[in-house]
């Protein structure tokens, strides 16, 4: 018996069965869950090298293109991007969809750690991170008042941000600010020379537990500026000493 001629010959049969359907649509419907944001994870895994003081085309040629190569060797790489600026490289490495990231995040690892020994000794080591939408912020705040810039940051800090830590369900608060304490330096690497000093020297006198950004763009002619976010004024230290032509 066809679907047609049931639904005709038994028509209260059938008009129960499509109301047990409706019935059973709604209810499913109203326990549907909604999720606003999923545990949704892409296969992408970055690997992120610093190298202080070294301009973009530098980093291009000693970090980003090597460590190209190596990640393209990976099983399952599906596509190799790379953004690189002063200082900074970054790889994205898309994998087919269904691969494992953890373990192709440490395929990666092992394959830079093959080739770890040929990178520049200045650099810092690549950090291997899976994309995740659970890093990424929940909720923000804007936070104004009457005090200093500086003042308001200090105290988010070190009073509002660890509070806001011990809550449950809290991994972790960060705080932004369009300010930001620093110093420049400008430098007269002539006088250096005389003297007998170099850049990494003076770093070092600053203390280890100074900050400073040294990029190699802001280096014209003889002089090179560096940027120290410990100090709430600007002030340039020349030397008087004559520089060489």
């Amino acid at each position: 018996m066809r679907l047609p001629e049931f639904s005709v010959n038994k028509k209260v049969t059938a008009s129960m069965m499509a109301a047990i359907l409706v019935v059973l649509g709604v209810i499913s419907f109203s326990r549907l869950g909604l999720d606003f944001f999923p545990d949704l994870e892409f296969p992408t895994v970055s690997v992120i090298t610093t190298y202080s003081g070294a301009s973009s085309e530098d980093i291009e040629n000693v970090l980003t293109r090597p460590l190209e190569q190596v990640v393209s060797s990976v099983n399952r790489v599906k596509k190799v991007t790379s953004q690189t600026s002063e200082g900074v490289s970054v790889i994205s490495v898309e994998f087919e969809w269904g691969t494992n990231l953890d373990f192709a995040a440490q395929d990666i690892r092992d394959q830079i750690g093959l080739y770890k020994q040929y990178l520049p000794e200045e650099a810092n080591d690549p950090l291997v991170m899976k994309f995740s939408f659970s890093q990424f912020p929940v909720i923000f705040y804007g936070v104004t008042s009457d005090l200093p810039p500086m003042r308001l940051k200090t105290i988010m800090e070190d009073e509002i941000a660890p509070r806001l830590e011990r809550i449950d369900g809290v991994a972790s608060a960060r705080v932004f600010s369009m300010d930001e304490r620093e110093i420049l330096v400008d430098i007269d690497r002539a006088a250096l020379e005389a003297r007998g000093l170099t850049l990494d020297q003076l770093r070092l006198a600053w203390g280890p537990r100074t900050s400073i950004c040294r990029p190699a763009t802001s280096s014209s002619g003889i002089r090179r500026s560096w940027s120290a976010p410990w100090a709430n004024s600007r002030t340039s230290a020349t030397s008087a000493a004559p520089s060489s032509a």
